[in-house]
């Protein structure tokens, strides 16, 4: 029968030695690999927040650049409005969110009637073609709608996305007054996200009616 030895003196002290420093790198190691735990899961929550923030911003400037887009195309379009081609006045209705004219925004010669309106977080823009002998326009079967700007917070602030005025600069509060308009200010306000920064952005531009009488 075999016996292990067991180590006396100065080899035990060597073996005990030994043993306490493979445990002590062991330690060591954990705690590295904590610490290496900890610095990356810092690093990835800083990555996601530059990105989602990134993100954001580029999300909202595309936002703005389509609301001033918007804003100019509808600034063009209302400084070419005329008489339908039923032989409506330029001008349909008004409101402080809403705004009906006539022009030609296709390029065919024809006036079409125009509308933009606030639909909750949008403005849209819907367009009608006359159609027909004699010519007329059926806005309930044949406009075509669609999206002009998103994100839009007028409605939610209460600030008018459109403000009259007549020949003489008199700012127009009573919407019937739709023959004294000649001249009209946008101001469309975005934010894709009221609760943080950046705060909301006004897209502003204004338009002239040229073509009634007395803007000649």
């Amino acid at each position: 029968m075999r016996h292990h030895s067991v180590p006396h003196g100065p080899q035990r002290r060597t073996e005990v030695s030994r043993l306490r420093a493979r445990g002590y790198t062991l330690v060591e190691m954990l705690m590295v690999l904590a610490v290496f735990s900890l610095i990356s899961a810092a690093v990835f929550a800083a990555i996601v927040w530059v990105y989602r923030t990134h993100a954001y911003f580029i999300e909202q400037a595309y936002a703005i650049l389509d609301a001033r887009r918007s804003a100019e195309e509808m600034a063009r379009e209302l400084r070419e409005a005329n008489y339908g081609s039923d032989g409506a006045y330029p001008l349909e209705s008004i409101a402080a969110n809403a705004l009906v004219f006539y022009a030609d925004v296709t390029g065919d010669s024809r006036m079409e009637r125009v509308r933009y309106y606030l639909q909750g977080e949008d403005l849209m823009r819907g367009v009608t073609e006359a159609t027909g002998t004699p010519l007329a326009y059926n806005p309930s079967a044949d406009e075509q709608v669609a999206t002009s700007a998103a994100h839009v917070r007028n409605g939610a602030l209460g600030i008018p996305i459109f403000t009259y005025y007549n020949a003489t600069g008199t700012q127009i509060t009573d919407m019937n007054e739709v023959l004294a308009v000649r001249f009209v200010d946008v101001n469309v306000i975005i934010n894709i996200n009221p609760s943080r920064l950046p705060t909301d952005y006004a897209v502003r531009t204004s338009a002239s009616l040229r073509n009634l009488k007395d803007n000649l």
